[in-house]
């Protein structure tokens, strides 16, 4: 199964030695997390790494990594992106839809 991060390298290679849930939650190429509304509500938001996030480092929680799929999150990027409601964060357009995701627990 091959992992691929930024520049269509292996994750492996790419965070050798840095599982994502125990390295200070690194937000790290393929990393998934998590982190609190835009509105400031009681809800969560989760969002995948397409690249590093120092930004995000410690900030919010990660709690897992892409293992493979990350050449299709690529291709969604290449796609027009919809504009989001301000108050909600809802589309406010016709929106790209997952269909199918698969979660496995290591």
């Amino acid at each position: 199964m091959l992992k691929l991060g930024s520049n269509q390298r292996p994750l492996e290679q790419e965070n050798a030695n840095q599982n994502c849930c125990n390295s200070g939650d690194r937000q790290l190429s393929g990393v998934l997390g998590m982190c609190p509304c835009a509105t400031g509500g009681t809800g969560t938001q989760f969002y995948v790494c397409l690249k590093p996030l120092a930004a995000f480092d410690k900030k919010f929680v990660a709690i897992g990594r892409s293992v493979m799929g990350m050449n299709a999150l690529l291709l969604l990027l290449q796609r027009q992106l919809v504009p989001c409601d301000a108050n909600t964060q809802r589309p406010a357009g016709d929106a790209l839809f997952i269909k199918k995701i698969d979660v496995f627990i290591d």
